[in-house]
């Protein structure tokens, strides 16, 4: 067991002599999922995936409950997926009898090792940042930031595929899982509500900050797609609701700006109820991208022009009529692309159920070139479950 800067740094086998008070920051390394149920079994929002490293601040304001978290997940818990497709130049209706997108490569391994300077780099992001928001009727709020996602490109196999092979990259992408606790104390039928909120951003390199290549015969790595999928908490506990979810879709708009909102009554301080509004607003700015709510727990943020991000095969809108030449791409495909959304859901009473909470991530990353005879394109899609256990006796 090791202090600096005020942290406990600690090894996952150490994490059964630890107590987590108020004011407590903890780095753990090697945490494995046993280690870490133990850990975060007072938080109240945990989950059971491996980690390479760990942190973990708790604070105590005004009666709310705030822990900070940021996970580099084990690299293995990650699955990646690769696809090639192309079509011959001089007829635009020819493929290549061999190039077939459902013939994808094998799913490679997401690399962890280059995240651990990325982790520190969050790490001291998050110690700087304002203290939690506390509003009246709030009684717990937990920030779980996560940070994905390098894949590696297997040269060798892709040569097997086509002797246009993109170059290696190193994306990566910061997912922010808040998850915001109200007490409603309404005299005659009090209430819980949650506030669950998906935010983030992705790159196409951590390292340049763009895409390997950028010219009208080639582009890549861009990233086409980020695809987030939350579980309908109704169907896993009867006793909690849907209530609202934002955003709503929005095609190929310069600004998105929208606001959800909920009140609930709290004891105004021995003068009896008061009615208090709670809100949550998303604003994203998205050019030539799209932002399609596919269910009110279901997002896809794509690039929506000169080609749709999200296709799993060559996109010949990407290519011009008659020179041939690969248009050009938006910035946020280019260079970071940014996501957020909300859902807001009440029980009908006061419970104590641990709720399942799980999101699914996938993102497409892909890469054209236009050379030797024939158009080229490459797509690696990475996916990640993110399953926690919410306890919703905290909320109180």
């Amino acid at each position: 067991m090791k202090e600096a800067k005020g942290i406990t740094i600690l090894k996952g086998e150490d994490v059964s002599s630890i107590q987590i008070e108020a004011g407590c920051r903890l780095i753990i390394r090697n945490l494995n999922a046993a280690q870490k149920k133990e850990l975060l079994k007072e938080v109240g929002l945990y989950n059971t995936m491996p980690s390479d490293l760990f942190y973990l601040h708790y604070s105590l304001e005004k009666g709310v409950h705030s822990y900070k978290i940021i996970d580099l997940p084990c690299s293995n818990q990650a699955t990646s997926e690769m696809g090639f497709d192309s079509i011959q130049k001089e007829d635009l209706s020819i493929r290549q009898p061999e190039a077939n997108p459902e013939n994808s490569l094998p799913g490679s391994e997401v690399c962890s090792e280059a995240l651990h300077a990325f982790f520190f780099q969050e790490l001291e992001d998050i110690m700087e940042a304002s203290p939690v928001v506390t509003r009246d009727g709030k009684t717990y709020a937990v920030e779980f930031r996560l940070l994905d996602a390098y894949f590696n490109w297997d040269i060798e196999q892709a040569k097997k595929k086509s002797k246009f092979v993109p170059r290696k990259q190193d994306p990566r992408g910061v997912i922010n899982i808040t998850v915001d606790g109200y007490y409603d104390q309404h005299e005659t039928n009090p209430q819980q509500w949650l506030v669950c909120r998906v935010k983030g951003s992705w790159e196409t390199s951590s390292s340049k900050h763009k895409m390997n290549y950028d010219k009208k015969d080639e582009r890549g790595w861009y990233i086409g797609k980020v695809e987030l999928q939350m579980n309908d908490l109704h169907q896993d506990c009867p006793q909690l609701f849907y209530n609202d979810s934002i955003p709503k879709n929005s095609n190929n708009s310069h600004t998105i700006s929208e606001t959800t909102s909920f009140d609930i009554s709290v004891d105004s301080e021995g003068k009896g109820e008061a009615t208090v509004g709670i809100s949550e607003t998303v604003n994203l700015t998205y050019n030539d991208w799209d932002c399609i709510q596919k269910s009110f727990t279901h997002w896809l943020f794509r690039q929506g022009f000169p080609s749709k991000g999200d296709c799993w095969s060559l996109p010949t809108s990407a290519f011009e009529c008659v020179s041939n030449d690969i248009k050009p791409l938006p910035n946020l495909s280019k260079q970071t692309t940014y996501f957020d959304l909300v859902t807001t859901w009440k029980t009908d009473r006061v419970i104590k159920d641990v709720v399942p909470l799980n999101f699914l991530l996938e993102v497409q990353y892909n890469y054209l070139g236009a050379n030797w005879g024939y158009d080229y394109w490459w797509g690696n899609r990475v996916s990640r479950n993110l399953p926690f256990q919410l306890d919703m006796g905290k909320i109180r």
